[in-house]
């Protein structure tokens, strides 16, 4: 058996060990000659976590006028918990504190466990009032994470993921519907303040796409703090929808135990490597 039989039946073979595999010519992308061949191939890698898989996760916090001291101080415990029990060395936090507008707590958007104990400290002490802005909270979230990304080489920014955790204590009124152009498509939503935020979700989702990265996921968590409200939990149900996440609802006391409950860290799709094999006689 020649030497090139023998290379294409062990490829075969591999390809076909595969739970999710698949083998095809690659015309034009190749060396498509009489005495060559150039094929493409899925193979099978181990779970997409631990060090070689990094993770970025942004928690988005409503905070300022309106978030009583004893709610902020429940929100850095439940943060805290969370920050303890993903330990490893390949994850960068980031804190942004929202209310009309949205500021970053890091320097730099995401940092160490010990940086984001400096920033919750200045999460406690945040003072800017309203009305809310779930659009502007996001709007920061998209900027962070692809500032996040342009700073990775492109083989790290497959393997990343970019976990984001809205947390929101009351629906978005959004009062900046009247400044948008007329022709602006939330204009005439039922729901502006809804439109403007799943509008601002898809683009951070679209990041994915155009920065080849790993993956990315908002995670929108619902507080109420004065009796449920449908309009906010309509809302944090799109936003989920257009993050490729599911709503979660939980009351002040349970925070901790609905943070702890999210799956944040590490890759939760199968990770596809391609690779082009060309050999001649």
């Amino acid at each position: 058996m020649s030497g090139r039989t023998t290379l294409l039946l062990l490829f075969l073979l591999a390809a076909g060990a595969c739970t999710d595999a698949s083998l095809y010519s690659i015309a034009g992308g190749g060396a498509n000659l009489p005495d060559r061949a150039a094929l493409e191939g899925l193979f099978c890698a181990p779970a997409p976590t631990g060090r070689h898989f990094p993770t970025r996760i942004l928690f988005v916090v409503q905070g300022g006028a309106g978030v009583e001291p004893e709610v902020r101080a429940q929100v850095v415990r439940a943060i805290d918990a969370a920050l303890k029990r993903y330990t490893s060395p390949s994850i960068r936090y980031g804190l942004v504190a929202y209310n009309a507008f949205a500021f970053s707590q890091l320097p730099g958007g995401f940092g160490e466990p010990t940086e984001m104990a400096t920033a919750l400290a200045r999460y406690t002490s945040f003072s800017q009032d309203g009305p809310l802005s779930l659009a502007n909270a996001l709007q920061l979230a998209e900027s962070l994470t692809s500032g996040a990304m342009l700073g990775q080489c492109p083989g790290t920014r497959a393997r990343t993921r970019y976990s984001i955790v809205l947390l929101a204590f009351e629906p978005d009124p959004t009062s900046s519907c009247g400044a948008l152009p007329p022709d602006d498509p939330c204009v005439d939503s039922a729901s502006c303040a809804e439109c403007l935020a799943v509008r601002q979700a898809g683009r951070i989702r679209a990041l994915e796409e155009k920065y080849g990265a790993g993956q990315i996921t908002i995670q929108p968590v619902y507080v109420p703090l004065a009796g449920p409200d449908e309009g906010a939990r309509r809302q944090a149900a799109a936003i989920a929808e257009a993050g490729g996440t599911r709503e979660r609802v939980a009351d002040l006391a349970g925070l901790e135990t609905a943070l702890l409950g999210l799956n944040l860290a590490g890759l939760e799709r199968p990770v596809r490597l391609r690779t082009v094999v060309a050999f001649n006689r």
